[in-house]
Order: structure tokens, then C-alpha cells, then sequence
């Protein structure tokens, strides 16, 4: 599984989920071409940019790609860490 935090990696370098990489997943064809068969868990601050880009990533062909619902806001609230 992949967590991608969709944040701005000044956002991102203040606090993230434990394992999430920040990667810039815009028609980039080296993601595409690595991450094509992973599973994909994407993370945005309360869910909707990543919700978009659950669906960006579904039309470039990606079938098993997840959004955070409540981004990571709801993971806060829920008292989830953050590293």
C-alpha cells in the first residue's frame, strides 16, 4: 500500500502520516509507470483535492487507488498520530 500526502511538502514536513510520501502525482509518467499495480491511499488536508485526484488517477487507468475521506483532519480528530 501507498499513502500519498497530496499537501505541500511545507505542509507535509510538519506532520504526516507514518509511511506517506509526498510525490507529485501530475501526468507523471515515472509514477505511472512504478505505481500503476499498487494500491493507493491518497491524503489531502480534509478530503476533497484528494478525492479529485482519486479521480484523475482512475481515469489515467489506476483501479485500486482510495481517498482519506476527511483527509487529515478527520485522522487528527479520529487520534491518529502524526510524525
Amino acid at each position: 500500500i501507498l499513502i500519498i500526502d497530496c499537501r505541500k511538502n511545507n505542509v507535509f514536513i510538519h506532520g504526516h502520516i507514518l509511511g506517506s510520501s509526498n510525490i507529485c502525482i501530475e501526468d507523471n509518467d515515472i509514477f505511472f509507470k512504478k505505481y500503476f499495480k499498487k494500491t493507493i491511499i491518497l491524503v489531502c488536508e480534509n478530503g476533497k483535492y484528494s478525492s479529485n485526484k482519486v479521480s484523475f488517477l482512475k481515469k489515467k487507468g489506476f483501479f485500486d487507488v482510495k481517498n482519506l475521506n476527511g483527509g487529515i483532519n478527520s485522522w487528527i480528530k479520529d487520534g491518529y498520530p502524526l510524525v
